[in-house]
């Protein structure tokens, strides 16, 4: 698999995370450098380790498959997870801007653990794609890092207004990457 598809794969899955973190910006009071830089670390390094995870459990599952399968359950994921970010975002109401005075490093650790789901099945869907663990690693977590720092920015300066089209554009790219990936890798594969 090229790099440009694994990038263009984990940015698309960083865009859901983009809109989460663009409503928490919006939420909070004082937002400065220091603090985005920490929360968008923090971030990262769920996402690291939600790839970690969801790559480990697909080594289990590996055998049980053959190579075709492997590449058509990973486009099934990652179709399936574009279905329900487009369905999510579609329907969700505006995101309120409600002060949250509360929000420290570790609520930003419980919010990045459940926003990491996602991470965790494009971990599995890596292995089975192939791409390497310590490239989806970094990557994963460089991307998420980049995103998490605009959209506490972004949420901060401007507001949610683009959450909910940025949550669409993220699952239909994710919709459109997972076709692209079943037409190279199983419709028309490369013997």
């Amino acid at each position: 698999m090229k790099l440009i598809h694994v990038l263009l794969l984990f940015l698309s899955f960083s865009l859901d995370g983009f809109v989460v973190m663009l409503i928490k910006g919006a939420s909070l009071r004082e937002l400065t450098l220091r603090k985005s830089i920490i929360y968008s670390l923090l971030c990262a390094a769920v996402s690291g380790l939600s790839v970690i995870v969801g790559y480990l459990l697909s080594v289990i599952f590996r055998e049980l498959m053959i190579r075709r399968t492997e590449i058509l359950t990973a486009c099934m994921i990652v179709f399936a997870l574009g279905i329900y970010i487009i369905t999510r975002s579609f329907f969700s109401r505006k995101a309120e801007e409600k002060l949250d005075r509360d929000f420290n490093e570790i609520n930003c650790l419980r919010l990045a653990v459940r926003s990491s789901v996602p991470t965790l099945l494009i971990g599995s869907g890596c292995f089975l794609i192939g791409i390497s663990l310590s490239i989806g690693v970094i990557t994963m977590m460089s991307i998420t890092f980049i995103c998490t720092l605009a959209a506490l920015q972004v949420g901060y300066h401007q507001g949610p207004i683009l959450a909910r089209v940025v949550g669409i554009s993220s699952g239909a790219l994710m919709i459109l990457f997972s076709i692209y990936l079943l037409n190279i890798y199983v419709i028309v594969p490369k013997f």
